[in-house]
């Protein structure tokens, strides 16, 4: 007899049939092929039950196993039974004897499942087994079946979701629109990818979570008829909010740091992280630290002095945030709108939807109001079906304490509070707010509804910079352990940057302090016959812009604007340097052109200097070029002598009317390689005229001027230019100087002849003059100074000869004549008869000196008027 093929192992045949064709046994395998059930089969004609099936069976002749496998009386066929082999002695399903000549039926194709039973076992897997959820909806969106885990997550198995609407079990952010995309993808077909969905997590709806949903439309394979939807849901919470994190360290290394400015990168810090992950952000910042010194180092208890250099969020006065108003905890930006199935095929969470950050803090680390560190927080997991350990609705706000919010206020920390902690071990500490545990010192404010506070300290090189404190309030989850972890990041990346511009600051204002020293300090007497003011706008880094106002012998005066490259620290000092240089060329009264010569070696010099550093100094590479304007005003002719080498053209207005450019000729920069020669240009200045020197050509003045004339003072002209004269951003300086009329008693001048008779003549002219003016003893030693002066000129100079008296803070006596040599003092022997004139002169002048003019010289003496 041919053996029968045996069913795998732990199964029977499919179904067994006697002679007559009659169904005796029917396994579970054939209730799912054949879709009928035992009790429809069993004594009925195999041909009838077999009927639902359209392809062939296979029919073999099957001998009764009872000899080896005795059936167990009321065992049934099918998967895992035993009942489908029959037994001596016994009965069949259909009350038969068994022992019989039965046959088994089964599928033509016995090496392959039939197609539904991969189906089903498919759809078993699927919705028992898969990491996944999957829900299947009729057309009215009502729940045909549901996987298990969904089912218990949300109170309940699948039987409790079976025919309920989705809106009503799955409690979803935006139901409606949830509704609206389903409508859509029933009629058009048009399958919804991976989309994400808000859905509260608790029945209070204060916390949600984020799945990743895909759905797609169910068609009957006979007839095309639309069964409902087939919707495959994937909990995306917490990938998302490892990449909500991620976004939010990235923008804030983008972020914070771009500026140089202390407060400004405290402002971006708290910009960046509220609200979207506090809900109110306070950056504490050391007082020293704000002003660019070295952050404290506590010792001995003291007390540092933190100032808030940036407050953003919840204010402390006031209702609690609404939640809608406030946004999910995103990363660090503006909450977008939910987006659930909104039509499109493919979406991006980053697009559609924002993380609600955070888990319970456990209430053994927190529930008694302490101080935990970051081990309270929890890795992130939230609980479905607790509620959010935040202040409960309706519950009264934290008391008020006695401390304002306003950015820039100051508190000194005092004994141990969560802050001084932070600053003392520089670990970040989480505080529970609701306890009534410790909060904060120093008499600071929280706002309201405030239930979870993060400190965390701005950590750098084992000293801490400040503080940072997040606040979360109302419905907000408190902080998670990966969201500190986060935080700390964060505030390790600020207090980089606020370190960097801690040393900008002080590298700023060290440069500051030297250029302010190294600039002309408040003169204790003005010029003769001009008035002066200047005006200097600083660059963000500081520089080697200078002015200077020196006053020369007689009534002469020379104005100096200048511009050293570069800036900072360096080019503070080189300007000191070239601005000594320039001082003391000027008191040998040389001409313009000459001084800016000389000068132009002195910055060679020093630019060689520079050169000469070592290879690793990165000033080595700057070069050193200096720009400057000088010029020499004699109010007792009017003449004034400009020179520059580099820098800006001046512009001079008559009196009265309106401004224009000298046309100084442009000579080259100093210190540059450009070997042209310097020359300078001579006006007279009427009284009333007023002239502005700028060294910088990039400070437009034009449009300032434009609208200026001399009829303005000076002040007025340097503090429009100040304000409005714009430029590109490095340190400008302006000076103005508006001429005089010198006192009509406070100077004479003759022209004398060049005879014998010339020095008796200026002697009686000038004790006559001199009288009652000045003391006794200071007329006798200035009719000795005009003698020796006058007879040196008759001797060796060339007419003409003027003789000019200046009163002043000292009295001044100039003899002037056409002779380009210069004396010079000598030391005359015991039997010289002459060569004491100089030296006498040196004797009772407080100082005298040479004035070279174009046309000749300017032999001059200082003294006293006493």
């Amino acid at each position: 007899m041919t053996q029968e093929r045996r069913a795998p192992e732990g199964e029977g045949p499919l179904l067994v049939m006697d002679g007559a064709g009659t169904v005796r046994r029917w396994s579970a395998r054939a209730e799912r092929v054949f879709g009928r059930s035992r009790a429809e089969a069993v004594g009925r004609p195999a041909v009838w039950a077999t009927s639902t099936y359209a392809r062939a069976l296979r029919v073999r002749p099957y001998a009764d196993g009872a000899a080896r496998r005795p059936r167990t009386a009321g065992a049934t066929g099918g998967t895992g039974g035993t009942g489908a082999t029959g037994g001596t002695g016994g009965t069949d399903e259909a009350g038969g004897t068994a022992g019989a000549l039965c046959w088994t039926v089964e599928l033509a194709d016995g090496d392959r499942p039939e197609e539904g039973a991969w189906d089903a076992a498919v759809l078993d897997a699927l919705f028992g087994q898969a990491p996944v959820g999957l829900h299947i909806l009729d057309t009215d969106l009502r729940v045909v079946r549901a996987d298990g885990g969904t089912g218990r997550s949300r109170g309940g198995g699948e039987g409790a979701l079976v025919g309920r609407r989705f809106d009503e079990v799955y409690r979803l952010v935006d139901p409606a629109g949830q509704e609206a995309v389903a409508r859509r993808i029933l009629a058009t077909g048009v399958p919804a990818v991976e989309r994400t969905v808000r859905v509260f997590a608790d029945p209070e709806r204060t916390r949600e979570r984020l799945y990743a949903v895909s759905c797609f439309r169910l068609h009957d394979r006979v007839d095309g008829r639309v069964l409902g939807l087939a919707v495959v849901v994937v909990d995306r919470t917490e990938r998302e909010r490892a990449k909500a994190l991620a976004d939010l360290l990235a923008t804030a290394r983008d972020r914070v740091g771009r500026s140089l400015d202390t407060v400004a990168t405290c402002q971006d810090l708290a910009e960046t992280l509220a609200p979207g992950f506090a809900d109110r952000v306070e950056v504490e910042i050391a007082d020293t630290v704000v002003h660019g010194a070295q952050p404290p180092v506590p010792a001995g208890g003291q007390a540092p002095l933190l100032r808030c250099a940036a407050v953003l969020g919840t204010p402390v006065h006031g209702p609690a945030p609404d939640r809608d108003a406030l946004g999910d905890r995103g990363a660090g930006t503006a909450r977008p709108g939910p987006g659930v199935l909104d039509g499109a095929a493919h979406g991006d969470a980053a697009d559609t939807g924002a993380v609600a950050y955070g888990s319970p803090v456990p209430p053994a680390d927190v529930g008694t109001g302490g101080t935990t560190g970051v081990d309270a927080a929890e890795d992130g997991t939230a609980d479905e079906s607790g509620g959010a350990w935040g202040s409960p609705e309706g519950e009264a706000s934290p008391p008020a304490r006695p401390c304002g919010e306003r950015a820039g206020e100051a508190r000194v920390l005092r004994g141990p509070s969560p802050e001084t902690r932070a600053l003392d071990d520089l670990e970040p500490h989480l505080v529970d707010l609701r306890g009534g545990g410790p909060r904060t010192e120093g008499g600071k404010l929280v706002p309201p509804g405030a239930h979870t506070l993060l400190v965390v300290p701005l950590a750098l090189r084992g000293g801490a910079l400040g503080l940072l404190h997040l606040y979360r309030t109302g419905a907000s989850e408190p902080f998670t352990r990966d969201e500190v972890a986060t935080a700390v990041e964060i505030a390790a990346h600020a207090a980089l940057a606020v370190d960097n511009a801690r040393r900008y600051a002080h590298e700023r204002a060290l440069a500051a302090t030297v250029q302010r020293r190294l600039l002309p300090q408040r003169a204790a007497d003005s010029p003769l016959g001009v008035r002066t003011a200047h005006a200097y706008r600083p660059g963000p880094a500081g520089g080697g812009a200078w002015f200077d106002v020196i006053p020369l012998a007689g009534a002469c005066s020379a104005f100096v604007v200048g511009e050293v490259a570069g800036d900072g620290i360096h080019a503070a000092t080189a300007m000191g340097q070239v601005r000594t240089a320039v001082r003391a060329f000027a008191t040998l009264g040389i001409e313009p052109d000459e001084l800016l010569a000389r000068v132009d070696e002195v910055v060679a010099q020093l630019a060689a200097e520079r050169r000469a550093l070592p290879a690793h100094d990165p000033l080595r590479a700057e070069p050193l070029t200096v720009a400057c304007v000088y010029a020499v005003y004699d109010a007792g002719d009017g003449l004034c002598t400009v020179a520059r080498g580099g820098g800006a053209d001046p512009w001079l207005a008559g009196p009265g009317g309106p401004f224009s450019p000298l046309g100084a000729p442009e000579g080259p920069l100093l210190g540059d390689l450009d070997v042209a020669p310097f020359a300078s240009l001579t006006v007279e200045l009427a009284e009333g005229s007023t002239l502005v020197l700028s060294a910088s050509p990039a400070a437009r003045i034009r449009p300032v001027l434009g609208t200026r004339t001399a009829s303005d003072s000076v002040r007025a002209i340097c503090d429009a230019l100040a304000r409005d004269a714009r430029g590109d951003g490095s340190d400008a300086v302006f000076l103005a100087a508006g001429t005089t009329a010198l006192p009509a008693d406070t100077t004479v001048s003759w022209r004398l002849g060049l005879d014998e008779q010339a020095p008796a003549r200026a002697r009686s002219l000038a004790v006559d003059w001199l009288a009652g003016r000045v003391g006794g003893e200071a007329a006798f030693g200035a009719e000795l100074v005009v003698s020796e002066l006058v007879t040196n000129a008759v001797r060796y100079g060339v007419p003409p000869l003027t003789l000019r008296l200046i009163l002043g803070r000292v009295l001044t006596v100039e003899v002037k004549d056409a002779s380009p040599t210069t004396p010079h003092l000598r030391h005359a022997r015991t039997h010289d008869e002459g060569g004491r004139g100089l030296f006498i002169i040196a004797q009772l002048a407080d100082r005298w000196g040479t004035r070279r003019t174009p046309q000749g010289k300017t032999i001059w003496a200082e003294m006293s008027r006493e």
